[in-house]
């Protein structure tokens, strides 16, 4: 009879220790999942920020674009507007075509 008790006790104590075992091996598991949970976030976090980064980087570069194409539109339309040295009423674009005519007198005696 004593034989059986102490075989039950051995029984109940080594059910204990598997009971208690298991309840260590799944906290850990628990706390790894934790653990890779917020790994996860952290990395989700990081690469909207690059993204973020990418577009806001791809939005200005599509707004210097602009600008630049609005500044070259701005200056081709002053210079199609602008005479001046580049043409006169006596000379085309190209300057004199003939010949110079620089033996005759002219209004100032010359």
């Amino acid at each position: 009879m004593m034989a059986a008790a102490t075989g039950a006790i051995i029984g109940a104590l080594i059910a204990a220790g598997a009971t208690a075992y298991s309840v260590q091996q799944s906290e850990e598991a628990r706390q790894e999942a934790r653990k890779e949970k917020k790994q996860q976030g952290e990395a989700q976090r990081r690469l909207e920020g690059e993204l973020r980064g990418r577009q806001e980087g791809a939005e200005s570069a599509a707004l210097a674009r602009a600008t630049r194409e609005q500044a070259r539109a701005r200056q081709r339309a002053l210079a199609a507007g602008a005479t001046g040295r580049r043409e006169t009423i006596l000379t085309g674009p190209l300057g004199l075509v003939g010949e110079a005519t620089t033996g005759q007198k002219t209004l100032l005696g010359l």
